[in-house]
């Protein structure tokens, strides 16, 4: 069977889905990922080559690259960043849905990111085959706690939280309405929606043909650290979609694999041998990550690298990210959120005892930093946590179970005609 995953965005908007592709690729099926150009690389070399790359138009996250915008996504409003967004995309939003088309033309199955959720199930509707949304957080509504568009921390009012989601779910919506329906009646001879997916969900729901929605992470970023007691059954947690050992240790870059794995260059012996005396561990390199996000002054956030190492006297992996220079649980983290889901993601990681107080990064400094990164490598107790916080995510089926809810998902689209 062809089976379509379409996804946009960052690296991590797409590399969870070639994890899931590889694994449905071995069990037999045609798999093609649907992205835009600037991924090519990434799913051709973590893929294997045994995924078919389907070019999407356009790039919506060129947006986060301009000053005003990054100023914009900082302060976090919701609304304006959905305005942002469709005012970039607006230059190549038609052209997308065409693409979406195509990709999935002869998919017995369409899979879905999130970014991609309207399209990709008008697509599938066509087809009349199966859609299953498969999402990289607990993203669906619940009276627990609240979007994390709307806030990182759970409301007093639990019909404040679930109506935080119909807000969302609405403000995104109205962005693309008139484009999606347009699209909908001209090119694929579809009625217009009333709603978005979200409504597509409940009413499918109501007719008793529940779409499976897969969120490919685990109850450690929940809040509460458990899955809400009113998600409905067709809700599943699966795990994180950890990537194998694509590559040979000896593929890695010699000295960065002699910088990790026996501490210094031979002419830093002697640093090193102080190290040791001064801590045990301390020649354990840290590891500063600066993700999807553009720094906009990339030469300050090395300086600011630089003075780490030496206030903490720590060797360090520097990994850039898209800052122009050339998470993980086993480990304490010092969260440092830039914007969008990034605080509520890092107060997940206080929650579970598995990081120290977030450092926003626009009051990032050295001082600050290497306050916090002291703190957490003295503390014995987060740094068990983290330990068995690993032993617990590890214990997740991830791909496999995604895999298993996907393939058993039913075409609902025959039930719900005249419904949406």
């Amino acid at each position: 069977m062809k089976i379509v995953i379409v996804t946009s965005g960052s690296r991590g908007d797409v590399q969870p889905y070639v994890m899931l592709g590889l694994e449905l690729q071995q069990r037999g099926h045609e798999v093609v990922l649907a992205t835009e150009q600037r991924m090519e690389p990434l799913v051709k070399q973590l893929g294997q080559g045994r995924l078919r790359f389907f070019k999407i138009s356009g790039d919506p996250t060129l947006m986060i690259y301009g000053k005003k915008n990054q100023e914009l996504l900082a302060k976090g409003s919701i609304m304006k960043v959905l305005q942002m967004a469709e005012a970039h995309n607006k230059g190549f939003a038609e052209q997308v849905l065409a693409d979406t088309a195509a990709a999935c033309e002869g998919a017995g199955l369409v899979l879905s990111g999130m970014l991609s959720l309207t399209a990709s199930m008008s697509a599938a509707q066509k087809l009349g085959v199966p859609w299953v949304p498969v999402c990289l957080g607990p993203v669906m509504p619940t009276s627990e706690f609240p979007s994390w568009a709307i806030s990182s921390s759970p409301f007093r009012w639990k019909w404040l939280n679930r109506a935080s989601y119909s807000f969302i779910f609405w403000a995104i919506w109205q962005q693309e309405a008139a484009r999606i329906n347009a699209w909908r009646s001209s090119s694929l001879g579809l009625p217009p929606l009333k709603q978005g997916p979200a409504s597509v969900l409940a009413s499918a729901h109501t007719a008793g043909v529940d779409i499976p929605v897969i969120m490919m992470c685990s109850s450690h970023v929940v809040p509460g650290l458990k899955a809400p007691a009113d998600w409905p059954a067709n809700c599943h947690l699966t795990g994180f979609p950890f990537s194998p050992a694509v590559a040979a240790e000896a593929d890695v870059e010699l000295r960065l694999r002699e910088f990790v794995l026996r501490g210094a260059s031979a002419g830093d012996e002697q640093q090193q041998q102080q190290q040791q005396q001064q801590g045990g561990e301390a020649s354990a390199p840290l590891y500063l990550g600066f993700g999807s996000m553009p720094a906009p002054d990339p030469k300050a956030l090395l300086e600011l690298a630089v003075q780490v190492v030496t206030l903490t006297q720590r060797r360090a992996v520097l990994v850039a990210g898209w800052s122009e220079l050339e998470s993980i649980l086993s480990i304490p983290s010092v969260p440092c959120p830039v914007m969008l889901d990034q605080p509520f993601q890092a107060a997940r990681l206080v929650e579970a005892g598995v990081a120290c107080k977030p450092l926003p990064f626009r009051q990032i400094s050295a001082e600050a930093l290497v306050g916090r990164i002291k703190a957490v490598l003295a503390d014995s107790a987060m740094a068990a946590r983290a330990a068995a916080v690993a032993r617990e995510v590890a214990g997740y089926p991830g791909v496999a179970a995604a895999a298993d809810v996907a393939l058993a998902a039913a075409s609902p689209w025959q039930a719900l005609q005249g419904k949406l």
